[in-house]
């Protein structure tokens, strides 16, 4: 077995892109809460782009368009990256999505030092969140959306490994390993990682 994560270490950092300077990615692994540039009505959150990429006039949008949080297979949002003109409003990119408590982050998953977009999508009984991912490429601007990602708990990147770490909370806790295919999907592994029983049980 590590044997297996040595190659797959190597594998992704002969395929990552050119790391930054250490400052850049400082930022880039830190959560931030973003500061919301506006809120209207309570039922659209915008989010300035500007202290990410250094660009000016791209905003995230995260709209709600149903109240109903029931399921996460019904898509309650609409998100929107959007481009304001002198006098115009383009919409480069839109998808719809779920998200229980509408919670935005940014955080980097592939090793570019650039936060990427984070939604909250679900919790379940133990508070195991999931999130929808949508990496930043700086060219454009634009999203990419990584599918299956909403299907992993708690997730954090490793820059050691260049994967993607769940910790698990049930009766038994335990750690799952992922990584982001070049079709932009998720791939588990197939081992888990097991960690401390959960004492409070």
């Amino acid at each position: 077995m590590l044997l297996i994560l040595l190659a797959l270490i190597l594998y992704n950092w002969e395929s990552s892109p050119v790391q930054g300077s250490k400052e850049t990615k400082e930022v880039a692994q830190k959560v931030s809460e973003p500061l919301i540039k506006e809120e209207k009505e309570s039922d659209t959150l915008i989010f300035s782009l500007e202290s990410i990429l250094g660009v000016s006039n791209y905003d995230v949008r995260l709209i709600q368009i149903d109240s109903n949080f029931v399921s996460e297979d019904i898509p309650n949002q609409r998100l929107e990256l959007v481009h304001q003109g002198n006098a115009t409003l383009q919409v480069i990119y839109s998808d719809l999505i779920h998200s229980d408590f509408e919670k935005v982050e940014f955080k980097d998953f592939n090793s570019d030092y650039i936060p990427d977009l984070l939604i909250q999508c679900a919790s379940d009984v133990r508070s195991n969140w999931t999130y929808n991912l949508y990496l930043i490429e700086k060219d454009g601007p634009s999203l990419k959306k990584i599918e299956g990602f909403n299907e992993i708990k708690n997730p954090d990147w490793d820059y050691e490994t260049g994967l993607i770490r769940s910790y698990v909370v049930s009766g038994q806790d335990y750690e799952e390993l992922y990584r982001i295919n070049r079709n932009d999907s998720v791939e588990r592994f197939e081992w888990v990682i097991p960690t401390s029983p959960n004492t409070t049980e």
